[in-house]
């Protein structure tokens, strides 16, 4: 625990004590360095019994069932809580609506990739529309110094309205 939060003489007899410094802190104690942690109070040795293998297995076995029991239980309330008689859940229309939206988000995505495609081709094309027009009044200009593009775009655009 957090370094000072009990006492060691607040610990049972059965227990023992270990402070966490902070993260990166490194403390002196008893003339040696801690790096993270120190002992306070040592847990006694309650028993010298030590497990078989088989009480080994046996535990595993055990603990990986109730593991199993806890997923089968977990697994159980879900589908319980989806099913229309225990609590009302409209399901059917809730899946058909999530479904339909899941059409209408792909059928949106679809719309815009075509969009972009299509203001990429635009801007394309007007980049080169812009260079050919470019290349024109270039040639105008070496074929006649005093062409004035202003009144001639608005002569075309009037033409156009």
């Amino acid at each position: 625990m957090p370094e000072g939060l009990i006492d060691k003489t607040e610990v049972p007899e059965y227990a023992g004590l270990i402070y966490v410094l902070p993260e990166g802190e490194k403390k002196t104690r008893d003339g040696e360095w801690c790096d993270g942690f120190y002992v306070v109070k040592s847990a006694p040795k309650l028993h010298n019994q030590k497990y078989t293998d088989e009480e080994l297995n046996l535990s595993e076995k055990f603990y990986y069932n109730m593991e199993t029991w806890k997923n089968n239980c977990r697994k159980e309330k879900e589908r319980r809580l989806l099913t229309e008689e225990d609590h009302k859940i409209p399901y059917a229309e809730l899946l058909e609506k999530y479904e339909t939206s899941e059409k209408e988000k792909k059928a949106l995505s679809a719309l815009c990739d075509n969009q972009d495609k299509t203001m990429k081709f635009f801007a394309e094309t007007m980049e080169q529309d812009r260079h050919i027009i470019r290349a024109y009044q270039l040639k105008m200009k070496e074929l006649n110094p005093d062409f004035d593009f202003i009144e001639f775009e608005n002569k075309i655009l009037e033409e156009y309205e």
